[in-house]
């Protein structure tokens, strides 16, 4: 197997599969080998190898996409379309600032920087995502009970059926119009639950640029990796 195939897999075993099995995982390929089962990985691995490389362009792409994050002090980390710098000083608390993340130092030596930049990350979401409910739902006939913040792979939004609105935090950082298209996607769903004509339709009165949003997080997954 060449090595440039190898960075791109990653192999662990299963108690609960009861076959092989390999699959794409954003920008890579997950192989996972059932418990006590006696096979060689990289056997078959390599009786897969057709189905490999069909699917490498498309995780190489998702891999040139994805920043190259520098945590460290003077790192810059975009957030809702600005970069701002990482600082650490002496403070109780982190703060994120028009162009700054400020880190408290005791906190980043029990952790790391990387730690203690998603935690700062994942309260600023929450008050962007609050505040953000608040504005649009004031056009929507219908009313959001909670938020909650989470960290899928892959979705970024949804509303339940108790009418509370789940965020993947990740998405503070993209673009702020982006973020406002997801707030306004799920506050939709508030008045009508399916994706059917109504619904853009409706989003689309609140939001007339929605597409470009809709575009761009299609296209760019890889860039709201952390």
């Amino acid at each position: 197997m060449k090595p440039e195939i190898q960075k791109f897999l990653e192999t662990r075993e299963s108690s609960r599969a009861k076959r092989p099995s390999i699959k794409y995982r954003k920008g890579g390929f997950e192989v996972v080998i059932p418990e006590k089962m006696d096979l060689d990985a990289g056997r078959f691995v390599d009786q897969n190898m057709d189905w490999i490389k069909k699917h490498m362009p498309r995780a190489r792409e998702y891999r040139d996409k994805t920043p190259e994050r520098n945590f460290q002090e003077g790192g810059k980390i975009s957030v809702l379309g600005t970069e701002r710098e990482i600082r650490i000083e002496k403070r109780r608390t982190g703060k994120i600032t028009e162009n700054k993340i400020f880190l408290a130092e005791y906190l980043v030596e029990r952790n790391s920087v990387k730690e203690r930049v998603r935690e700062n990350l994942k309260k600023f979401a929450r008050k962007v995502f609050e505040k953000k409910s608040q504005k649009f739902s004031e056009d929507i006939n219908g009313e959001f009970k909670k938020i909650f913040l989470k960290s899928q792979e892959t979705r970024w939004g949804s509303c339940s059926g108790k009418n509370n609105l789940n965020f993947n935090w990740r998405l503070i950082l993209g673009p702020e119009k982006v973020l406002d298209y997801v707030v306004v996607h799920e506050l939709v769903h508030l008045e009508i639950s399916n994706h059917g004509e109504n619904f853009w339709k409706r989003l689309k009165e609140i939001l007339p640029d929605y597409r470009s949003s809709k575009q761009w997080l299609d296209e760019n997954p890889a860039k709201l990796e952390f």
